[in-house]
């Protein structure tokens, strides 16, 4: 059992090395007694602090005035060589050993953006790598449920559904994130169309009904006609369908009858896009809808909105939110 207990200590230690050794923020493993156990490239190279054998303790300016464990739910400010920084220490399930997350509030924007674009590139090479056997699942899977569709095993085609389901959300939200990924690091070039504003809405209409079939969509054009914009039709089209999918879930949640509208058309000479649903967001919320990795769901990941917002900046446009009447309105504005 202890050479079972020492195994999983390993593994779970060389995960947290393979997950924050580029980390944009320095990452340092702790022993109980706040010996250092590991630290990341960040850490390493740009605090070059030595490591080895060393309690973090001892490292700051005023650490006669340092606890340890830290008990506190909020990050701590303090100096380390004339340096301000902020950390917070979260202790690892199961273990003795602690994970320290530190910021040097003092560092230059240029190592600050060095590391998060490194950071980046690493999440886009790991999200790139998920696609062949995230492809092979889904195409076994859907091949296995026709041929129990032929036995008429419906329990057990059931379960697979599900499967496929969870399977095919991993997708999209990889998906999303390659996308919206290349535009944070400005290496997405925007393939703009002349595409019908219209026919886009309506498709996502279509595609939302089957999946919310007691949601009710109406579409509210400003004006008549087809309605053409220049955009990058497949972006703009995540940015509707997670508004929109966000919106159904919202009025499933409730448990209401009442119906998701879409305004679109020109207004004031831009292209406009509305989606209104009931519903309200509380203030402290608004303010960090769309920031990043923001998510008021217990299993979401706050790539959704960000997405949308980016998105929209990508083609010069902006995304607000408002509370208005009981029902909550996001409008997205483009050149047109």
């Amino acid at each position: 059992k202890t050479k079972k207990n020492q195994n999983d200590m390993e593994e779970k230690l060389s995960l947290l090395r393979q997950i924050y050794e580029n980390s944009a923020e320095g990452i340092l493993l702790l022993d109980k007694n706040a010996e250092i156990i590991w630290a990341n490239r960040m850490i390493r190279i740009f605090a070059k602090i030595e490591t080895q054998g060393i309690n973090v303790l001892q490292i700051f300016d005023d650490s006669q005035n340092i606890e340890w464990p830290p008990v506190c739910d909020h990050p701590i400010r303090r100096q380390y060589k004339g340096v301000t920084i902020e950390y917070i220490v979260t202790l690892i399930p199961e273990t003795e050993i602690y994970i320290a997350s530190i910021r040097n509030l003092d560092a230059t924007d240029g190592i600050k953006q060095e590391m998060e674009k490194e950071w980046q590139n690493t999440l886009s090479h790991f999200m790139h790598d998920i696609i062949t056997p995230l492809n092979g699942i889904i195409g076994f899977v859907q091949i296995t449920i026709e041929n129990l569709e032929k036995k008429q095993d419906k329990e057990n085609i059931d379960f697979l559904k599900i499967a496929l389901s969870a399977a095919e959300k991993m997708l999209k939200n990889r998906n999303i994130f390659l996308a919206v990924n290349r535009i944070a690091l400005g290496k997405y070039t925007l393939q703009k169309k002349r595409i019908s504003l219209f026919e886009l809405i309506k498709r996502n209409k279509e595609l939302l009904e089957v999946a919310f079939p007691n949601v009710e969509i109406s579409k509210k054009p400003i004006i008549e006609g087809s309605f053409e914009i220049e955009a990058d039709e497949d972006l703009l089209d995540i940015a509707l369908s997670n508004l929109l999918k966000n919106a159904a879930e919202e009025i499933s949640r409730q448990k209401s009858s009442a119906k998701i509208i879409i305004v679109f058309g020109n207004e004031n000479g831009e292209a406009i896009i509305k989606i209104i649903n009931p519903g309200i967001i509380p203030e402290k919320e608004m303010e960090k809808l769309f920031k990043d990795n923001f998510t008021t769901k217990k299993d979401g990941n706050g790539l959704g909105l960000r997405a949308v917002r980016l998105i929209a900046e990508a083609h010069g446009g902006t995304v607000k939110a408002e509370n208005k009447d009981g029902v909550i309105e996001i409008t997205l504005r483009f050149p047109s």
